[in-house]
């Protein structure tokens, strides 16, 4: 299975090396089994939480201890840069 892992912001630059980066997105695709969790994600990439804004796991905004399903996923994870009023209105899921 596999995970596509979408960097938004200042964090794209952490796609070189590992992924591309197209209209100023960075996109990394691995395999979703060396990941449990999306803040093991967070560290693989060396996001340090208090930097992100909004973590979305398959388009629902998501907590950093959410587990990623055990298929196809996208995790898309945001900069405080970018950040929105969208954890004013919803709750993460866990």
């Amino acid at each position: 299975m596999t995970l596509e892992i979408r960097l938004y912001g200042e964090f794209k630059d952490k796609a070189y090396g590992k992924g591309t980066i197209e209209s100023n997105i960075g996109i990394i695709n691995m395999e979703r089994e060396s990941f449990g969790k999306i803040s093991e994600v967070l560290d693989f990439l060396n996001i340090k939480k208090e930097r992100t804004s909004h973590i979305f796991l398959n388009g629902e905004y998501s907590s950093y201890e959410r587990k990623i399903p055990e298929k196809n996923s996208r995790i898309a994870i945001f900069p405080r840069e970018m950040a929105l009023l969208y954890k004013w209105y919803f709750s993460p899921k866990e």
